[in-house]
C-alpha cells in the first residue's frame, strides 16, 4: 500500500511526461537492488586498527591506570599483540592508501558519507563503470548529490594512481599496465575496489578519449549543481592532470583531439579515427568546462589556458566533421565516416560552462538541470 500511495500521485498526474513515471519507478531500483555497496566511510582495511586507536578497549579496569588497578599479564599479552598487529596495518594501509581510489583524502571539511559503489548489470561485474556512469550520474546529482560527490572524489584520488601491473587485453593478447597516471580509469575494479581499479580488459582504457573528458563535465556540472567550492578546490589537480594527459591524443597540434583506429572509447566494438564527433565533441565541452572550473578556483593562468585551447578546437571541430546537415562521424574518409552517431553530441548536451548560473539551480533541495547545446 505505501508503494501505491507513493506512486499513485505521479501516475495520475498529467503534467509529466509519459516516460517519467516509468524512469523514476522502473529504472532507479537498480541503485537499491541491482548490486549496490555503500560504506560507512572507513577505509577498507579498518578492524584492527580502529583496535590500536583504542576505540575500545580490552583494560578491564573500567579506565583506572593506577598501580593497584592494571591489567593483569594475560590481558596485557593481548593488547600488546593486537596493539601490535594494529601498527603493521596501519603502515600498510598508509602506503596502500597514497595509491588508491579512496577518494576520502580529499575531503575539506565536509562530511564523510562513505564510498559509494555499483554495478553497471546482472552480467557486467565492475564497480562504478564510469563511461556509463556519465549518464547515471544526473540521477545521482538529482536525488543524492553527496553521493556522487562521494564517486567523483574516488576517481579524483584514481586519476593520480599509477600502478604498472601487466594485465593481458582481450582484443589482442598484448599486455598493457592495468592504470597509468593521468588516466580516468573505466572502473573502480571489482574484487579490490578502490586499490585495483579497470577490471575490464577488452582494451586498453588508458588510451580511451572519452573517460577523461566525462569526469572534466561532471566534475564542473557537479560544482555548479551543489555550489562546493571545497569540492572543487580538493579535485582541481586531478582536473588539470586528466586534461593534461590528453594532449599526447593530439597528433597534430591543432587543438583537437584524434582517434586511434581501435575502439578507443565506450563504444568499444566501433572504431573511429582521426577527429570523431563523439570524442571530438566531449573534448571540445571539456575544454570549455575546464576553463570555467579553473575561474572557480582561481586559477586565471589556466582559465586563460583553456579557454584558448577550447577556441581552438571548436573550429577544428566545425571544419573536419561539419557537412553542411550535420556533424560526420569522423573525418577518416571511409564509408562510415558519413553516418551519424547516436550519441556524438554527448559533450554539446552537458551544461554549458558560459551560462552556469542559469543551467542547474537548487529548490527546495531538488537539483533541477536544464540541457543546452554548445555553440559549435
Amino acid at each position: 500500500m505505501q508503494i501505491e500511495d507513493w506512486q499513485h500521485p505521479i501516475l495520475q498526474d498529467k503534467r509529466f511526461p509519459e516516460w517519467y513515471p516509468v524512469t523514476l519507478f522502473n529504472e532507479l531500483y537498480y541503485l537499491n537492488a541491482g548490486g549496490t555497496i555503500w560504506t560507512d566511510g572507513l577505509p577498507p582495511i579498518q578492524s584492527l586498527t580502529a583496535i590500536g586507536g583504542k576505540k575500545f578497549s580490552l583494560d578491564m579496569s573500567n579506565g583506572e591506570t593506577d598501580d593497584d588497578n592494571e591489567m593483569n599479564p594475560q590481558t596485557n599479552t593481548a593488547a600488546d599483540i593486537l596493539h601490535q598487529m594494529a601498527s603493521v596495518l596501519e603502515r600498510i594501509h598508509a602506503s596502500l592508501a597514497s595509491n588508491s581510489a579512496i577518494g576520502t583524502t580529499l575531503l575539506q571539511g565536509e562530511e564523510n558519507i562513505g564510498q559509494f559503489l555499483y554495478l553497471e548489470g546482472i552480467e557486467y561485474y565492475m564497480w562504478n563503470t564510469y563511461d556509463v556512469h556519465f549518464y547515471s550520474s544526473f540521477s545521482l546529482i538529482m536525488l543524492f548529490p553527496k553521493l556522487q560527490l562521494s564517486v567523483q572524489r574516488d576517481f579524483a584520488a584514481a586519476v593520480m594512481m599509477h600502478d604498472p601491473e601487466k594485465l593481458k587485453l582481450l582484443h589482442d593478447g598484448k599486455l598493457a599496465a592495468r592504470k597509468v597516471l593521468g588516466a580516468v580509469p573505466h572502473d573502480l575494479g571489482l574484487y579490490d575496489p578502490w586499490f585495483k581499479v579497470n577490471a575490464y580488459t577488452l582494451h586498453n582504457t588508458d588510451r580511451w578519449k572519452d573517460l577523461n573528458p566525462k569526469f572534466v563535465l561532471q566534475v564542473y556540472r557537479d560544482v555548479v549543481a551543489t555550489g562546493d567550492k571545497s569540492f572543487a578546490r580538493a579535485v582541481w589537480p586531478s582536473v588539470y592532470m586528466a586534461m593534461a594527459y590528453m594532449e599526447q591524443f593530439d597528433k597534430d597540434k591543432d587543438g583537437m583531439i584524434e582517434n586511434e583506429d581501435f575502439p578507443d572509447q565506450t563504444y568499444d566494438v566501433w572504431s573511429m579515427a582521426g577527429v570523431s564527433a563523439y570524442c571530438g565533441g566531449l573534448w571540445v565541452a571539456a575544454l570549455q568546462a575546464a576553463s570555467a572550473l579553473a575561474h572557480e578556483v582561481g586559477d586565471k593562468a589556466s582559465e586563460k589556458l583553456f579557454w584558448n585551447k577550447y577556441e581552438k578546437a571548436k573550429s577544428v571541430y566545425d571544419k573536419k566533421l561539419w557537412n553542411g546537415s550535420y556533424f560526420n562521424y569522423d573525418d577518416a574518409g571511409t564509408k562510415a565516416s558519413t553516418s551519424i552517431h547516436a550519441d556524438q553530441l554527448a559533450g554539446q548536451c552537458m551544461p554549458k560552462p558560459a551560462a552556469s548560473p542559469q543551467l542547474l539551480t537548487r529548490t527546495n533541495h531538488k537539483v533541477h538541470l536544464k540541457r543546452y547545446i554548445l555553440s559549435t
